[in-house]
């Protein structure tokens, strides 16, 4: 028998609860001791292959008086310090009498959270900018070095010149790694416009932090508009009112009632809050009780106001007590994975569901710029420190998977990806009848913004990352090429971009693109997507596309319009020519090809149009697709 196996360590964590390692900065307080032992025990905490130690040694002389013991182990108390990542952390305290058996003492679990972006707008002075100039200031991250400054007001995205020299910002950031260099300024006088300015830095590692300074631009004229523009005045308005339709009679309640909790990898902003937002409001609709819960920034549940669903964040989640029928973790990315693991060690999870939306390897890969074969050949340790809490570990997701009580896909090639053992259920995602339907095009809007009959409008509601990147370029750069051959073309843009996609091809393309950033509320897309002719979904048969099933693509055939995609995930299962235009490759040569045939054949557009309104209604709906989960849900065995 070892030593460690045979002593009783006794202890109290003084830290206050929840465990929280705010910006990745770990502090743990208590004591430890064994009262048979002549001096105070060795401490550590482990979280997975990371290991902390002992960093600071109190003098505890009030425990030994309480328990007994040598006046010699009066140095049990201890603090714990260290860098955690991003996530929600099972860790363990350990104690040994010899530095070499180490015996676990108690299992806690820690959430850790980014730091947050710090910046200031200088000059010009003031709350509101009302001139044409160079914005100028300083931004910086506590925790990375940035490679990247832009600011964002309305659809306006400025690049700007950063690393400049400051003195001063490292007495207000203190140990950030820019401190010194954290000046920027705007590349160029910034142009006419009416919003709140935000600052978007991407970080080396690339992450992207947004800080919101208490500054607004309001300017009316600048160097391409000499003549005042009236920003405040009366404009058409888009028709955002919901389907005028008696609305359908709400499902009877289920009995018995569900405790549903979805764990979401991202905000209530990311294409994944669609899904679980429009499925958590039929379930609950049927009397079901749903939760969602989202790393970070929950008030973003806003931007589904007509949700029936209580939203929390893994932290909030992870402090309390209440257990769920079904945990359903949406997807297998490494903070969902934690926080779901924390719930079942806790016996708060009747049963976890694990849902897969993508091939999360091949984003993996593609994000971190490696392949998985090297990935794969890393140790535990190296793997742990490369993979970030927004992407899926290579082993284990793959452990997380197979201990699931069962899977759910949104496509189902990717059943090929579910490890033999948890049974699998298809959910397939859909549009919200009450907002996204036929919708005529407004006329008199399009006019106000200088679009006639001659101009083609194109509409791409999606964010950009390392996945899809470089199909999004090629969407891009069709417009541009529709542009240069005689063709006027805009697109629309809603969504936000985590890298630098179009690089050489931003000047060239910018006048042609109308960027609105980020919508506030889901709902108003359904407007906004009215002004296009056609809709566009870019891309190419291949290991990323062949296994999802892009959420707009639901809403692109619920308004009416033709829809343009590429033969891989919905485009193998559409009829060409009738329910959509299907390319081989939705590249930029396919889609200017495409736009130019569409524009010419009236009938044509008319058949499409047809065509994908009757596609929507046989196979879109979240109330079909949630009454089918909620009986999968129910086939599969709660654990006692």
């Amino acid at each position: 028998m070892t030593a460690a196996a045979a002593v009783l360590f006794r202890h109290e964590i003084e830290s206050s609860a929840p465990l929280r390692a705010a910006a990745g900065r770990l502090h743990l307080k208590g004591w430890c001791l064994a009262p048979e032992l002549s001096s105070a025990p060795q401490v550590r905490l482990t979280a997975g292959a990371l290991v902390f130690s002992r960093t600071t040694t109190l003098s505890r002389p009030d425990v030994v008086a309480a328990l007994g013991g040598s006046s010699t182990a009066a140095e049990c108390g201890f603090i714990i310090e260290g860098r955690l990542p991003p996530g929600a952390h099972l860790a363990r305290l350990e104690a040994s009498s010899d530095g070499h058996d180490w015996q676990p003492v108690r299992e806690l679990c820690f959430v850790s959270t980014h730091g947050e972006l710090a910046a200031a707008v200088e000059c010009p002075p003031g709350p509101v900018v009302r001139e044409s100039v160079r914005v100028q200031g300083w931004c910086v991250h506590p925790d990375f070095p940035l490679a990247e400054i832009r600011l964002h007001y309305g659809n306006k995205r400025l690049r700007c010149e950063h690393g400049l020299p400051r003195s001063d910002v490292a007495a207000l950031v203190p140990g950030a790694p820019d401190a010194a260099r954290a000046g920027f300024i705007a590349v160029k006088n910034i142009p006419v416009g009416c919003s709140p300015l935000r600052i978007r830095a991407t970080a080396t590692t690339g992450e992207v932090f947004f800080a919101h300074p208490p500054v607004s631009i309001d300017i009316d004229r600048d160097e391409d508009h000499p003549e005042p523009i009236d920003l405040h005045g009366a404009f058409p308005r888009l028709d955002t009112a919901p389907r005028r339709d008696p609305p359908p009679e709400p499902s009877a309640a289920d009995a018995p009632a569900l405790k549903i909790l979805f764990v979401l990898y991202g905000d209530f902003t990311s294409n994944s809050a669609i899904h679980v937002a429009n499925l958590a409001r039929e379930l609950a609709d049927a009397g079901h009780a749903c939760t969602v819960a989202v790393p970070k920034q929950v008030e973003t549940a806003a931007y589904f106001p007509h949700a029936r669903f209580t939203a929390t964040t893994h932290a909030t989640l992870l402090a309390g007590r209440e257990s769920f029928d079904v945990v359903h973790a949406w997807t297998t990315r490494e903070n969902v994975r934690q926080c779901c693991a924390a719930l079942r060690a806790a016996g708060r999870a009747a049963r976890i569901i694990v849902h897969l939306e993508d091939n999360e390897l091949r984003i993996l890969e593609l994000s971190l710029n490696r392949s998985l074969a090297e990935l794969c050949a890393l140790s535990a340790a190296q793997l742990d420190a490369l993979v970030p809490a927004t992407l899926s570990h290579p082993m284990r997701s793959r452990e997380f998977l197979a201990g699931a009580d069962g899977v759910t896909v949104i496509i189902d090639t990717l059943r090929e990806h579910v490890p033999p053992g948890p049974p699998v259920h298809t959910v397939w995602p859909a549009a919200d009848a009450r907002w996204f339907f036929p919708r005529p095009r407004p006329e008199a809007f399009r006019r106000a913004l200088g679009w006639d009959d001659t101009r083609t409008v194109l509409f791409y509601h999606g964010n950009v990352h390392a996945s899809n990147r470089a199909e999004v370029r090629e969407l891009y750069a069709a417009v541009l090429e529709l542009n240069r051959t005689g063709s006027p073309c805009t697109l629309i843009r809603v969504g936000r971009d985590s890298c630098d996609f179009l690089e050489d091809l931003a000047p060239a393309v910018g006048e042609h693109v109308l960027t609105l950033g980020q919508v506030d509320q889901h709902h108003h897309l359904a407007a906004l997507l009215a002004l296009a002719d056609f809709f566009v979904q870019p891309g190419a048969a291949d290991e990323f596309n062949d296994y999802r099933l892009p959420s707009k693509l639901p809403e692109f055939f619920a308004l009416g319009r033709p829809v343009i995609l590429p033969a891989t995930n919905l485009g193998r299962l559409v009829r060409h020519g009738q329910d959509a235009w299907v390319l081989e490759r939705a590249d930029a040569a396919g889609i200017a090809t495409a736009v130019r045939t569409l524009s010419a054949n009236p009938a044509l557009r008319a058949r499409l149009a047809r065509g994908a309104t009757d596609f929507a209604a046989v196979h879109f709906s979240w109330t079909k697709s949630a009454r089918a989960l909620r009986d999968f849900y129910r086939a599969v065995p709660a654990r006692s």
